[in-house]
């Protein structure tokens, strides 16, 4: 009865009425409010999509075919997901020299980007930091002194938090 895709607007009237005679012009009445991050077209978009990260892994030709339906964005991404992700650089210099390698070339296009507008100063700044927030997001944040996280790590190592930081 049911399927994986959207229903189409002829359908959902169907299920509403239950096979009655209902007016065509009916459909009308019914729109999708948009309200909060949701008036915004790109959290609109993007904002619902789950696994958004492993854009990273598409090609712009892939992106580009998906023609900005977040359906179609959604089942690439699903695709990416379950693909086998590239190997890493084979030794920390490398992977040293690849990281700044990419940070350069993120620079680059950020500074070049071509848009319909251009970067507020402060949007400019945030854009060239996200990569170290997004790197700051993997690490798990160090506990401070007044925090239930200081007082368990105690508990369970037997030395407080600042012992290890020399390793």
């Amino acid at each position: 009865m049911y399927s994986s895709g959207p229903l189409t607007k002829a359908t959902l009237l169907d299920r509403i009425a239950e096979g009655q005679d209902i007016d065509p012009e009916y459909a009308k009445k019914f729109k999708i409010k948009r309200r909060g991050k949701d008036k915004d077209d790109l959290f609109w978009k993007f904002g619902k999509i789950h696994g958004l990260e492993y854009i990273a892994y598409c090609s712009q030709e892939e992106l580009e075919a998906c023609g900005g339906d977040p359906i179609a964005l959604q089942k690439l991404i699903n695709k990416k997901m379950d693909e086998p992700k590239p190997e890493g650089p084979g030794s920390f210099d490398e992977l040293v020299s690849q990281m700044h390698d990419q940070l350069d070339d993120y620079k680059q296009s950020v500074l070049t980007w071509k848009g319909d507008k251009e970067y507020n100063p402060s949007d400019l700044k945030k854009m060239l930091s996200l990569p170290f927030y997004l790197s700051k997001r993997q690490e798990l944040p160090e506990p401070k002194r007044g925090q239930k996280e200081y007082d368990l790590f105690k508990e369970i190592y037997g030395s407080y938090w600042e012992k290890f930081d020399h390793l």
